[in-house]
């Protein structure tokens, strides 16, 4: 019996539909689910890429792609490459080089600073809300350590107490802001972090007050305590006699006093990487004794200093001779160690009365000649007539 030759054809037909049908089904394993290219789903081909364990042939994550993609995933048997949808290679970013460098357009701080909190969107597609890794199982905190920003832990990096405090960060580096210049800007005016430093510090000249790093910022004190480590220890020499000077009621004292005060924080010889405050006097008033007021910062010790009792009072200079046992009258020049917290007396720095003053007098007859100076209680009522350089008499 013969068969009729157009059932032969549909037979034939319908056997390789068969074999087409078997091998598509016998290779669907291997295809891709339907939403792999869906973030939201654990079909995500970068879930995927993180959480999927050993195949059948021992690979693992990434290396499964390359079965099908090429060794360099470029499309191999696929004919499919990766990089036409990530141009930059199979992680999504661009070119890692450009990624990493804080000179190029495509450096991957720009997204925060170009698209605000939005920038981060793309970046927790696959590293998660938390950027620790989410779907793509990489954190970012494998190169930022504390955390996307770069910096230790937000709450340590903003807590004088703690040893991460960004303060002491820039203490240990030398005032190298350089860190910090490049992601806030050459000026710390936010650069492409879009984040300025005066964001959080709001008084006037911003990072520059005084008080954001020595001295209480919240009181408005530019002056320790505190010091720059949060210190309040006057044995400290960061410490010493700051308040005993500036809020001292026998004379007035200002920073100029004993330090050059810059314009700008960051002028030439304000910070140093030796961490010590240079001290410079401007106290060297015309009855200085001869030779200038010294520091001795190895022994935290001011000598010849005019405050401390170097000066010398000519009687040829005086209209006043009178009032003279000798040729001066003369203060104890004394040498003052820093942050030894005892204080001065009244007599340590000249005697009651001065010497090569005439008469013996007591420290609450000051004021029969010097009443606009001291009260009948021995006490300084106008401290800018006392330790001024001149002798104010009634």
């Amino acid at each position: 019996m013969r068969i009729p030759r157009t059932s032969i054809l549909l037979f034939f037909s319908i056997a390789v539909f068969i074999v087409i049908w078997s091998c598509t089904e016998s290779t669907s394993p291997k295809m891709h689910p339907v939403e792999w290219m869906d973030t939201g789903s654990e079909d995500f081909h970068g879930y995927n890429l993180s959480q999927k364990g050993d195949d059948e042939q021992g690979l693992q994550g990434i290396e499964w792609c390359k079965t099908c993609h090429g060794r360099d995933y470029t499309g191999g048997t696929a004919k499919v490459s990766c990089y036409q949808c990530h141009e930059g290679g199979y992680s999504g970013h661009i070119a890692f080089n450009d990624l990493l460098n804080p000179e190029s357009s495509g450096f991957h701080g720009l997204a925060f600073s170009e698209n605000g909190p939005e920038g981060l969107t793309h970046c927790k597609d696959c590293h998660g809300q938390d950027l620790t890794g989410g779907k793509s199982g990489v954190s970012c905190s494998q190169c930022h350590q504390g955390g996307y920003s770069g910096h230790p832990a937000e709450a340590n990096f903003i807590d004088p107490s703690n040893s991460s405090y960004h303060g002491k960060v820039l203490w240990d580096s030398g005032w190298d802001f350089t860190r910090c210049q490049n992601c806030h800007g050459s000026d710390l005016s936010g650069g492409f972090a879009g984040v300025a430093c005066t964001s959080c510090h709001t008084e006037e000249n911003g990072i520059g007050y005084c008080a954001n790093c020595h001295g209480d910022r919240i009181a408005g004190t530019p002056y320790p305590p505190l010091s720059i480590k949060n210190q309040s220890d006057p044995g400290l020499i960061s410490v010493g006699a700051h308040q005993t000077h500036m809020e001292t009621e026998v004379t007035t004292v200002i920073c100029e006093s004993c330090h050059i005060v810059p314009e700008n924080y960051l002028d030439e010889n304000h910070l140093g990487a030796d961490n010590i405050a240079e001290v410079t006097f401007n106290l060297n008033y015309n009855h200085s004794t001869e030779g200038s007021p010294t520091w001795d910062h190895d022994t935290a010790t001011c000598a010849n200093v005019y405050c401390h009792g170097a000066f010398s009072f000519p009687k040829s200079e005086s209209s006043e001779t009178w009032g003279y046992l000798g040729d001066e009258i003369t203060g104890n020049n004394v040498s003052m160690v820093w942050n030894d917290p005892q204080g001065a007396e009244c007599g340590t720095c000249h005697s009651l009365p001065p010497q090569g003053h005439f008469g013996s007098y007591t420290q609450t007859e000051c004021t029969w000649c010097h009443a606009s100076v001291v009260d009948d209680n021995g006490e300084i009522i106008d401290p800018t007539k006392h330790i001024n350089g001149e002798v104010n008499r009634n």
